[in-house]
């Protein structure tokens, strides 16, 4: 792969992240291991466990660079193989991964860049989460809304999945069977977490007014509640229900109707709206209703809890 250009003036390291897409089929091929060589020699080796793109990163030492503006890498791939192996089709040639976007960028804190570049695409959280974990870090997002060591992750296991893992390294995954866990009420204490994060879940609550609320209460003063939904007119692209692609959505979402939702089920002055954002990285519009989504498709809302001031609203 390459060149990639560089400064030749910057005499320091530099970093690369690359966005990435594995090939892989079911359990028979479930991930792809990807080595990536600078100069002859080994500087990363991958797994990239999933179909969607992920974000992975390089440092290249500045005694490592040649002297021209370019950077070459080479990519070996040892487990890709065909789509006739798989019975997916006659084709015999191996697939290997595919290459979205590549940033390339000098590096003014050696020490946060290496500890960012082994953070991203290494955590494998839900199936909707895993599409913007990596950016969301990159962003400076999770450091912004998630500023204590208690996080909630409310329906984290993406169907059951054994290999997710909640959103973050110390919070807690609650699923419904998760002990003393009803579908209602949080196992939690008033004002006791950090953060409640949601992914790609609300939507599939007969109760949603009683669900936020529930997360409200165990959000403590100054923590936050993250939401993420489906987008009706990306993922759904229909007006109402019934979901073509999930015949468990309750509800479609707008950005305004779920603020609508969020005021509905909350006081005044007792949240604030601190984010709200509707994502179409890599979405394609080109493909037509009656075909599945590609790429992201979802609502993010994030609701600061405050404390209520002694007035209230003037009737």
């Amino acid at each position: 792969m390459g060149p990639e250009p560089r400064d030749p003036t910057y005499d320091g390291d530099v970093a690369i992240i690359i966005e990435l897409m594995a090939h892989t089929h079911g359990k028979a091929l479930e991930s792809q291991n990807v080595t990536i060589f600078h100069g002859g020699r080994v500087i990363s080796e991958w797994n990239i466990p999933d179909k969607w793109y992920r974000l992975k990163g390089l440092l290249i030492p500045f005694s490592a660079l040649s002297t021209d503006e370019h950077i070459e890498l080479d990519i070996e791939i040892p487990d890709a193989e065909s789509p006739k192996k798989f019975g997916g089709s006659d084709d015999d040639r191996k697939l290997g991964i595919g290459i979205n976007r590549i940033w390339v960028g000098n590096i003014n804190d050696p020490a946060n860049v290496s500890s960012t570049l082994n953070i991203i695409g290494s955590r494998y959280v839900g199936t909707e989460s895993r599409k913007t974990w990596d950016h969301k870090h990159l962003t400076g997002f999770w450091k912004s809304y998630i500023t204590g060591p208690k996080v909630l992750d409310v329906g984290f296991s993406s169907y059951g999945d054994p290999r997710v893992v909640p959103i973050m390294e110390d919070a807690i995954g609650v699923d419904i069977d998760y002990p003393g866990y009803d579908g209602k009420y949080l196992p939690f204490g008033d004002c006791s977490q950090d953060a409640v994060y949601s992914s790609h879940c609300l939507e599939h609550i007969p109760d949603h007014l009683g669900i936020i609320q529930d997360w409200h209460r165990v959000t403590k003063v100054g923590g936050h509640i993250i939401i993420a939904v489906p987008s009706r007119d990306l993922f759904e692209r229909r007006r109402r229900p019934p979901s073509s692609w999930n015949t468990e959505h309750l509800r479609m979402y707008t950005c305004a109707s779920l603020l609508a939702e969020i005021e509905a089920a909350l006081a005044p002055n007792t949240f604030k709206i601190r984010h709200l954002s509707e994502n179409d990285d890599l979405f394609d519009y080109n493909l037509n209703p009656t075909m599945p989504p590609y790429g992201n498709y979802e609502i993010t809302a994030v609701i600061e809890k405050i404390e209520a001031p002694e007035w209230r609203l003037v009737e």
